[in-house]
């Protein structure tokens, strides 16, 4: 086995540890082969051969008059799936969507075409697949890496549950955790909680920006299985696993260059720190930094703190509100005066107190499944890096 000499800090830089999930591509066909018509016709025409026609109709509103048409649109969609060697997944496939409106070719790649590649890897795969999947020559293909541009990044955080109680209390967390976030943009909606999958979301109206998914990976995978989708192996990768996932989509993208100057470039968004960041930015909202507590000892903290007699009753009184009315029912509620008015400034300055206790404002109760009592008094959070799961595999 060859050794790699490298200094260990060039190393790290060097490992993906499985921070991004799938991300999509853009490439404009008419920027792209702008030079030949002749060019143009014959890739569209290819795409078309191996694909899938898709008819849709869009609502849209005009800015000035208000008044409400219909816009037709077609997609052509296919599938490129490749056999592959390694004993992690069996086949794994390219998705290909070209929007005749637009004139783009949006490919999606899942998880196995991202890991341990950097930006000229993924390109120069694509474009085997391409040249594979749809005939087109490589003179030509030659031409398009100035042409790919992100448009969606999906970034994962899996933490895998000791124990069914564990994953019960992380529910609850869950469940009394904000109801909306960054000024009510994003609201929590509980899409699925039974037996076969479970799936909270955080997305706007338009949901084309950002994007918060939660969602049971064991149930997923194991659904799977069931349908013989994946092996035993893979299922066993995911055991117990609850994720947290983080999409950056087009519009954010665009948002984040115009904002920050950053390209829509495969390898900025790739790049460890950069994924973290992002992605932890948007769960700090929601879950905080701290761990979890049982809400009778975040209680008893609190009344061992240094804190007043006064603070601490108010303290105290703030975690239990949480606990039992969610997060944000106690934030629009929180010391209303008479009048009625809202007093968000105070609940902040509590919340804050709290966590300077390195206390969590979320708590889980005495009890979790069928009132049964808990053994556990402390969750670390489930968010942070540190406690997720990584895939460690040298890029290339």
């Amino acid at each position: 086995m060859s050794r790699i000499n490298l200094p260990f800090n060039e190393l790290d830089k060097r490992i993906d540890k499985g921070e991004v999930d799938t991300l999509s591509l853009h490439v404009p066909l008419k920027n792209w082969l702008h030079h030949s018509t002749y060019l143009y016709n014959d890739v569209f025409n290819k795409i078309k051969s191996k694909s899938i026609l898709v008819k849709k109709q869009f609502e849209k509103v005009d800015k000035k008059t208000g008044e409400i048409y219909i816009i037709d649109d077609c997609y052509y969609n296919s599938k490129y799936t490749q056999h592959l060697l390694y004993n992690e997944c069996e086949y794994a496939s390219y998705t290909f969507s070209y929007r005749c409106i637009t004139g783009y070719l949006t490919i999606t790649l899942p998880h196995i075409f991202v890991r341990g590649r950097s930006e000229k890897t993924i390109i120069s795969e694509l474009k085997v697949a391409m040249n594979e999947h749809f005939n087109i020559s490589s003179e030509c293909l030659n031409t398009i890496d100035d042409y790919i541009l992100l448009s969606r990044i999906d970034y994962k955080f899996d933490y895998r549950c000791h124990s069914l109680e564990e994953y019960y209390l992380i529910k609850q967390i869950i469940n009394i955790a904000p109801s909306s976030i960054i000024r009510a943009y994003y609201h929590k909606n509980i899409l699925a909680d039974n037996d076969t999958s479970y799936l909270t979301v955080y997305k706007s109206k338009s949901n084309a920006r950002v994007e918060l998914t939660i969602y049971n990976k064991d149930k997923e995978q194991l659904q799977k299985l069931n349908e013989n989708k994946i092996n035993n192996e893979q299922y066993e990768n995911h055991k117990r696993v609850i994720r947290f996932e983080v999409k950056f989509k087009n519009a954010k993208l665009n948002q984040l260059k115009y904002k920050n100057g950053t390209d829509k470039k495969i390898d900025n968004y790739k790049e460890r720190f950069t994924a973290r960041k992002l992605g932890s930015g948007y769960l700090e909202k929601v879950f905080f930094t701290e761990p979890f507590y049982r809400v009778d000892v975040a209680r008893k903290l609190v009344n061992n703190s240094d804190e007043t007699s006064n603070m601490k009753v108010k303290l105290c009184a703030l975690l239990d509100s949480i606990n039992l009315h969610g997060y944000s029912y106690t934030r629009e509620h929180y010391d209303v005066n008479s009048a009625k008015t809202h007093n968000y400034s105070k609940f902040n300055r509590h919340i804050k107190r709290l966590r300077d206790l390195e206390i969590n404002p979320l708590t889980f109760n005495t009890t979790w499944s069928n009132n049964q009592n808990t053994t556990y008094e402390q969750l670390c959070n489930f968010t942070l890096w540190e406690n997720c799961l990584e895939e460690e595999t040298i890029i290339c």
